[in-house]
């Protein structure tokens, strides 16, 4: 159980070469990850990876930065979990920069489509990126001052840039883009095409400004020793199999050609029918599985998991202990990693307190899982 500061050499060597050995397949237990909290902090995950479209253009870098120290201060890496934090300005910040409007609401952030004038015609429509766009300028800001201040002690990581289809839905509105799917299928590949190299460009500049000396990592909570991403497409849940090989598929396996670490989000019931597809990328690491809001928690769909493990993907989950002490009963732990929080009636999940996650530890230490 160690406080971001207290993080020695010694831990970050053992962290990285179990993680290591988790991604070469040859570690017999699952990964446990616990970022516990202090109770009376009252912090959780949402405090750590706020959106930070919320700060608007014009909040200084640093102040930002101080805000986030003090939650910060207040987190057990425990486990396998190490120090860690990424900028998050909302799920697909990459509209943003290519010149979607940028809202704060609700608690998230939203990127509204182009002015009408811009992409009335998808057939004429050139997404590109300007460097200055200051929305690209903020995310470089954070990310570099990030590393300046605590590159030493943790890993920064990656924002979450978006999938390709996501991003060209938020340009182009997602009505007017499942439309052209259907009228203009020529004009969409060559749009998706465009975005997956604007896409590759951004990630590249963003991942020689983060990775230094204690690897990779994003939103997600894995560890990656080089370049990786959690590649996603949630456009996905409205098209089918043959649209998803069409127009999704093949940024998925540029990506994963680009970068050595390359892991899948599927999110939701409606996504399972791209699963077979995704599975069948070569260079892609792994699945993580998001069974979604009101579905059955992970541990309640075995035989999708099994399905990940038996085509030779890794699959990280974020469950209870309970829920990974069910996984681990029926399908061994073995290219697993388990983000561990909690079930609250009044709060829903919620991240564990130091104390909650030794005791999760002690748990699946009877399970044979030994950290």
């Amino acid at each position: 159980m160690t406080h971001t500061a207290d993080f020695t050499s010694a831990d970050w060597a053992r962290i990285s070469e179990t993680w290591q050995t988790w991604w070469d397949g040859s570690l017999e237990r699952p990964m446990i990850i616990i970022e516990a909290y202090e109770a009376s902090s009252s912090f959780s995950f949402a405090d750590l990876y706020p959106n930070l479209t919320q700060y608007g253009l014009d909040t200084p870098t640093e102040q930002i930065l101080n805000t986030i120290q003090i939650v910060l201060d207040s987190v057990h890496w425990m486990g396998d979990a190490l120090p860690r934090w990424y900028p998050n300005f909302g799920p697909g910040i990459l509209a943003g920069c290519l010149g979607s409007p940028v809202k704060f609401a609700n608690g998230t952030t939203w990127f509204e489509p182009l002015k009408e004038t811009d992409v009335s015609d998808i057939g004429a429509f050139q997404p590109s990126i300007d460097w200055g766009n200051p929305w690209w300028q903020r995310v470089e800001a954070v990310t570099r001052a990030a590393v300046e201040r605590w590159g030493d002690h943790l890993c920064v990581g990656i924002t979450d840039l978006g999938g390709n289809l996501d991003i060209l839905a938020s340009l182009c509105g997602s009505e007017r883009l499942l439309t052209a799917m259907v009228e203009m299928p020529d004009e969409v590949i060559r749009l998706t095409g465009q975005i997956t190299s604007i896409w590759l460009e951004c990630f590249k500049r963003l991942c020689t400004m983060s990775i230094q000396q204690h690897g990779c990592c994003g939103w997600a909570p894995l560890w990656m020793p080089q370049a990786g991403y959690m590649l996603q497409s949630d456009l996905s849940y409205m098209i089918s199999p043959r649209m998803f090989t069409k127009y999704a598929l093949p940024d998925l396996v540029a990506c994963c050609q680009s970068m050595p670490y390359g892991f899948y989000h599927l999110d939701g019931k409606g996504e399972i029918p791209h699963l077979k597809s995704i599975l069948e990328i070569p260079n892609l690491k792994g699945i993580q599985w998001i069974p979604g809001e009101g579905a059955p928690p992970p541990e309640e769909w075995l035989d999708l998991l099994s399905g990940i493990r038996s085509a030779g993907k890794l699959c990280q989950l974020y469950v209870t202990p309970q829920g990974a002490q069910k996984i681990i009963q029926a399908l061994g732990g073995k290219g697993f990693a388990f983000y561990l929080w909690e079930e609250s009636e009044h709060l829903g999940h919620r991240d564990l307190t130091p104390q909650e996650g030794e005791a999760a530890l002690v748990l699946l230490e009877r399970e044979g899982v030994i950290i």
